[in-house]
C-alpha cells in the first residue's frame, strides 16, 4: 500500500487532489506498460527497456499535464529569476564564443540553452493559452530531460561553487574560494 500525503499552507483544493489523482493514474498506466515487457523475476534487477513508442507518449502526456497545471507558478519563478539568468547566459556565451568548453561549461551551456527554450515556450503558452494544442510537447519534454540530467553536474562543480566562480569571472572579478574538508584546506580558483 502506498499512502500519498498532500500538505499545503492552506486547505488543499479539490483541483489539486484531482490533478494528483490524474497524474497517479497515468503513472500507473506507465508502470503497467513496463510490466508488460518485464519477464518474471526481472523485477529485482534494472528495469527492462521499454519500446519508445509505448513509453514516450505516456511520459510526454504526464509532462504536459504537470506543466499546464503549474504554469502560473512556473511563470512567476521565470519572472523572478529569468531577468538574471538570461543576461548571465549571454555573457557566458559571448565569453566562450571562440574557445572549447570544458565539461562544466558544456553542461552549463546545454542546461542553459534547454532552460531558455523551455521557459520561452512556457511563456508563449502563458501568453497564448489557445496555442496549447500546437505546442511541441515532445521537444519541450526532451529539453526538460537535458535540464534534469545536466543540472546536478552543473551545481556540483567545484563543490557547489562552479557557477559562483564563473559568474564572478564574467563580471571581471575572479575570486578564489577556500573551503575545508576533513581538516584539509583547499583553494578553488
Amino acid at each position: 500500500m502506498i499512502r500519498l500525503t498532500i500538505a499545503e499552507n492552506r486547505e488543499v483544493e479539490d483541483k489539486l487532489v484531482e490533478h494528483i489523482t490524474n497524474i497517479w493514474g497515468k503513472l500507473q498506466t506507465l508502470s503497467d506498460s513496463y510490466a508488460v515487457v518485464r519477464k518474471p523475476g526481472d523485477y529485482r534487477e534494472n528495469s527492462p527497456e521499454i519500446p519508445e513508442e509505448v513509453e514516450l507518449p505516456l511520459k510526454i502526456e504526464i509532462f504536459r499535464e504537470m506543466c499546464l497545471y503549474s504554469l502560473n507558478k512556473h511563470m512567476s519563478r521565470v519572472c523572478k529569476w529569468g531577468n538574471e539568468f538570461i543576461p548571465f547566459m549571454r555573457a557566458f556565451n559571448k565569453s566562450r564564443r571562440d574557445v572549447d568548453l570544458d565539461e562544466f561549461e558544456q553542461n552549463l551551456y546545454d542546461v542553459g540553452t534547454a532552460l531558455i527554450y523551455l521557459t520561452t515556450s512556457l511563456a508563449d503558452l502563458d501568453a497564448n493559452p489557445e496555442k496549447e494544442l500546437t505546442m511541441d510537447w515532445e521537444a519541450m519534454f526532451a529539453e526538460s530531460m537535458v535540464i534534469s540530467e545536466g543540472i546536478g553536474a552543473v551545481l556540483a562543480d567545484k563543490h557547489g561553487l562552479g557557477c559562483e566562480v564563473l559568474a564572478n569571472e564574467l563580471q571581471g572579478i575572479f575570486f578564489c574560494y577556500i573551503y575545508y574538508t576533513n581538516s584539509n584546506r583547499r583553494k578553488i580558483c
